[in-house]
This record gives structure tokens, C-alpha cells and sequence, in this order.
């Protein structure tokens, strides 16, 4: 097993990547190259998987957060329902502190980060229900309906720059492809065996990096890559 190849892999599970996508670089660990496009490839779609998951986790919680409320259910009550919908990790810490008491406004600002795509309108919800009991149940089902509105606009956004955002990548990547096929190739180390080369070589690494790194903050502040 290369040196590469045990970056690649240790990458990929801080990344949080799940255990088939470890096992499928752990397969193409004899070239690191192919392990550097499975990653990339697995993370680019654990991202995209992660969004989905967010919006549909967003719309479940609000949808029985409002029924309860709309069946004479209390706040706190609905609220313990809503977070059983999250997933574990998230949603179980949150039943814990609805339980042991703690003041539901509280626990809408901790909802607000739970659930991002709700922004700053959830712990107002919150606010609104703790004092209007049933009839609040449709502000919830409004959060639901802007959040699902939200992440149709997204995906049209981003259906709509796919063509810049593959130029984007194409430029920015294309440099830095080229830079880890010399390195695992090995010939990489080439360059640097005189003054003249090793001068080129930084220059011309630190001038991609830069490079990458622009194109990398300008997907994000653009497209939201």
C-alpha cells in the first residue's frame, strides 16, 4: 500500500464518507490516481446526497410538528414528535433536553442549526407557537411549504450555471490533476534535481494552488458549490 494511497484512504473517512465509498478506495489503492477520482467523485455525490436528505428531513419535521399541534397537542409535545424525525444524531440530544424541561424557545435556537434551511424563521415559529398553541400549527406548515420553495430555487440555480460551474472545474482542476499524476507517477521529484527546475516548479505549484483556490471560493460564493 503507497503512501498515497493511506492519505487518499485516511482522507476519505475524516471526511466522513460512508463505509462502501472506504472500502471502494480501499479497492484502488494500488494506483492512488483512480483512488483521487473515487474520492472526488464520492464526496461530490455525498454532497449532493446530504442536500436532498436535508430538504426532505426539513419538511418531515415541520409536516408533524403542525399535525400534532393541529390535534391539541402541546408545544413541547409536538416538538418531541417534530425531532423524532431527524436523524438520531441530531434529533435524540433534542428529545433529551425537551424532556428533562428545557425552555422550548431554547431548543428552536438549536433547531435553527439543525435545520439551516429554515434560517433564522424557526426559532420565531417557535416563539409564535409557545404562546398560540393549535392555531400555530400553520406557521409550521408555512416553514415547510418556504423550504421546499427554497430548494426548488436552489436546484434550478444550479441546473441553470452547470455549464460555468464545469468550465470552473475544468480550469481549476485540470492544473491540479496534472500536479498529482507527476506526484504519484514519481517523476515529480524530477524537476526539483536542479536550481532552475526547483524554482520553476514552486513558482508555477504555488501560482495553481492560488489558482484552484480562487476558482474554489468563486463556486462558493456564486453557485454554492
Amino acid at each position: 500500500m503507497s503512501i498515497g494511497g493511506v492519505v487518499i484512504l485516511a482522507w476519505g473517512v475524516a471526511g466522513g464518507i460512508h463505509p462502501l465509498g472506504a472500502i471502494l478506495i480501499a479497492l484502488t489503492l494500488l494506483d492512488p490516481r483512480w483512488g483521487a477520482l473515487v474520492f472526488l467523485a464520492l464526496v461530490i455525490f455525498s454532497r449532493r446526497r446530504n442536500r436532498v436528505d436535508a430538504v426532505v428531513g426539513a419538511r418531515r419535521f415541520f409536516e408533524r410538528v403542525s399535525a400534532e399541534l393541529g390535534v391539541g397537542m402541546s408545544l413541547r409535545s409536538a416538538l418531541i414528535e417534530g425531532v423524532a424525525t431527524l436523524p438520531p444524531a441530531d434529533g435524540l440530544p433534542l428529545r433529551r433536553r425537551l424532556e428533562a424541561g428545557i425552555d422550548v424557545v431554547e431548543v428552536g435556537e438549536t433547531l435553527a442549526s439543525t435545520l439551516p434551511l429554515a434560517g433564522e424563521s424557526l426559532p420565531a415559529a417557535v416563539g409564535v407557537a409557545s404562546t398560540g398553541g393549535g392555531p400555530s400549527g400553520a406557521v409550521f406548515t408555512g416553514l415547510g411549504l418556504d423550504v421546499a420553495e427554497e430548494a426548488e430555487l436552489l436546484r434550478e440555480r444550479r441546473v441553470l450555471t452547470t455549464q460555468a460551474r464545469f468550465t470552473s472545474l475544468i480550469v481549476g482542476g485540470a492544473p491540479l490533476a496534472y500536479l498529482l499524476f507527476e506526484l504519484t507517477r514519481g517523476t515529480l521529484g524530477e524537476r526539483f534535481q536542479t536550481p532552475h527546475g526547483t524554482v520553476l516548479t514552486i513558482v508555477g505549484g504555488s501560482l495553481v494552488l492560488v489558482g484552484v483556490t480562487w476558482v474554489y471560493v468563486q463556486l462558493r460564493r456564486t453557485h454554492g458549490l
